[in-house]
């Protein structure tokens, strides 16, 4: 199942959900994935069969039970002893050596390398600054497939991550994406402006193209980036990158502006310009 979806239309912003991700290491146990995986390759395994062949199957697991004292034969009792002659006939892994290769693959996606990120991007920078705090939510916002790789990147660390972007079929690649490498619970997808979203959680970081907040008119642009402060957690941090060339290479020390009382740099980086600011923390 993929994320959420708002759509803006002419009459606003319509929400199909509003609910959030959340980590996967507290919705989703190893035991219920490894169950997930039994699950999808038996029934797969059922629709590529016949229906005679099915049936053979049932009667085998019938006989089997039959053997068994004790045993009530009923429609439940029959289909899971179905399920698991198909286990077996498929030598479908064990659970321990499915946890071992899942946790395998989960450290892979952990890397930034896996997502075309450098060790020292400026997400990846950005994530030991936010990892311990309470509240685990992410905002990543514009940049259309530029930002496919940082939004996937901090959902393989159990962050539950917020996309949100103008372009529909770049939050429905990067949903997509994200299903495809089991991350799907911790990213949901937005399609929409920034200033037509209100956040709905409390965030950890916002990850941002510079050009979604600039593309908004000055006197709307100061709402929107309040909201988004007061929606981050002390200790939280916002990131900006704008293009170094161009009519808005400047686009970092004007957004410096609005983050009085927070600590900010900014700097340069392969062709890029960018704002790191971190929210104080109340004494």
């Amino acid at each position: 199942m993929l994320g959420v979806y708002v759509v803006t239309t002419s009459t606003g912003t319509r929400a199909f959900s509003q609910s959030a991700p959340s980590r996967r290491s507290s919705t989703r146990s190893l035991e219920r994935e490894y169950q997930a995986y039994l699950q999808f390759e038996i029934e797969e395994y059922k629709n590529s069969i016949s229906r005679g062949a099915l049936l053979r199957i049932a009667d085998e697991a019938a006989r089997a039970m039959a053997d068994q004292p004790q045993i009530a034969l009923t429609e439940l009792v029959l289909g899971d002893e179905v399920d698991r002659l198909i286990a077996k006939r498929l030598k479908l892994q064990s659970f321990r050596t499915w946890k071992q290769r899942a946790l395998k693959r989960a450290e892979a996606l952990r890397k930034p390398e896996h997502w075309g990120l450098t060790a020292d991007a400026p997400v990846v920078r950005a994530v030991p600054a936010v990892e311990l705090a309470a509240v685990t939510h992410v905002l990543v916002a514009g940049g259309g497939e530029r930002q496919h790789g940082p939004a996937l990147f901090l959902a393989a660390q159990g962050f539950a991550v917020t996309t949100l972007d103008t372009d529909y079929d770049a939050v429905e690649r990067v949903m997509h994406a994200a299903e495809a490498h089991g991350l799907d619970e911790n990213v949901r997808g937005f399609v929409g402006l920034l200033e037509q979203w209100s956040p709905d959680v409390r965030f950890q970081a916002v990850v941002c193209a510079a050009d979604a907040v600039l593309d908004i008119e000055s006197g709307e642009r100061g709402r929107v980036l309040d909201a988004l402060q007061r929606a981050t957690v002390e200790g939280g941090v916002h990131l900006f990158e704008s293009a170094e060339s161009g009519e808005r290479e400047d686009a970092a020390e004007a957004l410096q502006a609005s983050y009085a009382g927070w600590s900010v740099a900014v700097e340069s980086r392969g062709g890029s310009r960018l704002l790191f600011a971190r929210k104080g923390v109340a004494a």
